[in-house]
């Protein structure tokens, strides 16, 4: 199972199943296209084994066009279980 979140103006996650949203409530002003970054961070639970490592691929060049010999390794956090990206990441909207 997929879960998708999205990122809001603020920072906040918001899960795609909060839709209930008033029809009353004003929406905010859309900003223009253009780069928007977000740190990309994952939640591992279990012991990793010393030479293994945890990565990322996707659809575009930066992420190794889903080549996992291209793929973007992530390293951990000092002091957390959390594993960070090595710099941000700029999604485009289209």
């Amino acid at each position: 199972m997929q879960r998708w979140w999205f990122l809001e103006e603020n920072g906040d996650a918001k899960g795609s199943s909060d839709k209930q949203e008033s029809s009353a409530k004003k929406t905010k002003p859309t900003k223009p296209a253009g780069d928007r970054r977000h740190t990309f961070r994952v939640l591992v639970t279990y012991d990793l084994l010393k030479d293994e490592t945890v990565a990322i691929t996707g659809s575009c060049e930066a992420l190794g066009n889903w080549d996992p010999e291209q793929c973007v390794q992530l390293h951990r956090e000092p002091g957390k279980h959390m594993i960070l990206g090595p710099y941000r990441y700029t999604i485009r909207k289209n």
